[in-house]
């Protein structure tokens, strides 16, 4: 949210709501911005509209890439009004990332390109949390004991849930 320099107003999309973008969208919302959110999954989705963003599409001045997949980043860049903000956080599953190139020179477009974390963020992500200004209720869908962690992992792959977690000692 600091790289992409948010002001109260704008209008926002987050493109990818799993864990991370569920808590920009929340924290997007804390701000008084107003947020499309976009995830192929239904249950992301619905937790994102649970949350008060938006699932009908409209321009936006930044959009938040979360999902790590260029077909998300591509959406961006149509959401995107002229001038806007691309904020690039997923991760994709190779080394690389393609997009609409066209497209963004002609809006002319600025990409940001998110580290994920810095020296500091885990502490402001705490005190934010312990402030309630954040709320991670409902991001864990999936606790496993130890001796359950093929299940757990099957779980994780088969994209069912939001946040699946293996506990030990459980």
């Amino acid at each position: 949210l600091d790289l992409g320099a948010v002001e109260q107003g704008e209008r926002a999309a987050v493109f990818g709501c799993g864990p991370l973008g569920l808590l920009v969208v929340q924290l997007l919302l804390r701000d008084g911005v107003r947020v499309f959110a976009a995830d192929p999954l239904a249950h992301r989705l619905a937790a994102a509209a649970a949350l008060g963003a938006e699932t009908t599409p409209f321009e936006v001045d930044i959009a938040f890439e979360v999902a790590g997949t260029d077909e998300a980043l591509d959406a961006a860049i149509a959401l995107a009004r002229p001038a806007a903000r691309i904020v690039v956080v997923g991760i994709p599953d190779g080394a690389r990332t393609s997009f609409d190139a066209s497209g963004a020179r002609r809006k002319g477009l600025t990409f940001l390109m998110s580290r994920r974390m810095k020296t500091g963020d885990l502490a402001r992500a705490v005190d934010r949390v312990g402030r309630k200004l954040v709320s991670l209720d409902g991001l864990v869908t999936g606790g496993y004991g130890l001796a359950d962690a093929e299940t757990a992992f099957a779980a994780l792959v088969a994209r069912t849930g939001l946040k699946v977690v293996i506990r030990l000692g459980a």
